[in-house]
């Protein structure tokens, strides 16, 4: 069975908005603006998502779920430079794919808590996953 238009059009939403977001700048653009780009209504636009931040919301989960992914460390034995450099390499393109966050996090996170609390975590991460590495390395001389 073929995959429902809603879900096309929730995900051609998505990432028109990363791609504005990422060229423009967050606060530059609007719904109304991602509709225009689109070819669909403001009203399509808000039957998939009820506003802009909801659809920041919505890339952050990615950008969250992509920078988990690249700060994974070997659980069968210690980290040694080729991966650190992989870590590194996965964690600057998961910041180009998202560079908007980056660009504009400070007013992200002043306007939305709950961004700010999660942001807070991978920052939390990223430490602890460099801790590890480091350990790693150290122990494996």
């Amino acid at each position: 069975m073929a995959e429902r238009a809603p879900n096309k059009t929730r995900e051609r939403i998505l990432t028109s908005s990363l791609a504005m977001f990422n060229e423009q700048g967050e606060p530059n653009v609007t719904t109304n603006h991602i509709a225009d780009e689109l070819e669909i209504s403001p009203g399509n636009l808000y039957y998939h998502f009820r506003n802009k931040d909801d659809i920041v919301e919505h890339l952050f989960q990615r950008f969250e779920a992509h920078m988990d992914q690249a700060m994974l460390v070997p659980e069968d034995r210690d980290a040694d430079l080729e991966d650190i450099w992989l870590q590194l390499h996965l964690v600057f393109e998961c910041i180009w794919e998202f560079r908007f966050l980056y660009r504009d996090l400070v007013d992200l996170l002043l306007r939305q808590r709950k961004l700010k609390m999660r942001f807070s975590r991978i920052l939390k991460r990223a430490h602890e996953s460099i801790v590890e590495v480091c350990t790693g390395l150290v122990r494996s001389g």
